[in-house]
């Protein structure tokens, strides 16, 4: 497995390490505390005690370079980075990071508003015009429908009145 392909990811104007396992890329997770001042201890037993984290937890033995032992590397795919570098706490990173850090939250909480609020609102006030839009098409549709029925129930009856008359105007005409 240590011949997995690795990748250079851009990330928050930076740019991280990452390996593709089945088709998805996988960030180390202990040189990304390392280098936001977390221990990384701690943010191993956060990660395990959430329940979305843990599920997605990729972890391989592998020889980091200049070491002889293979050690288990921790994975979190890069998809849920974003989540756990959200939760992370200000205080518990190096100082020369908080006020990106801080940035970035508030880029989080604007995306996630974004998502859950305005852009749903527009989608949603799309689905109501369409499904209006149906409602009132069916209607008329149903009232075509019903005319064109009735056309079909007198028609004939209109048609044979029509005959008659016709005949009886041509019998009188040749008296």
């Amino acid at each position: 497995m240590n011949n997995l392909k690795k990748l250079e990811v851009p990330f928050c104007n930076t740019t991280i390490q990452a390996i593709e396992h089945n088709g998805q890329l996988y960030v180390s997770m202990r040189p990304i505390c390392k280098n936001i001042g977390l221990q990384w201890g701690s943010q191993y037993n956060r990660i395990m005690r959430d329940e979305v984290m843990k599920t997605c937890v990729f972890i391989m033995k592998t020889q980091l370079d200049g070491d002889i032992q293979n050690r288990d590397i921790v994975y979190l795919p890069l998809s849920m980075l974003n989540g756990w570098l959200f939760g992370v706490s200000t205080k518990k990173i190096k100082p020369e990071l908080k006020d990106k850090l801080i940035k970035y939250k508030r880029e989080c909480y604007d995306v996630l508003y974004q998502y859950w609020t305005k852009e749903r609102f527009e989608f949603m006030k799309e689905i109501n015009k369409l499904l209006f839009e149906l409602h009132y098409e069916k209607e008329g549709a149903s009232q075509a429908g019903k005319i064109l029925s009735n056309w079909k129930r007198i028609k004939p009856r209109i048609e044979f009145k029509l005959n008659t008359l016709m005949n009886q105007s041509q019998l009188q005409l040749s008296v």
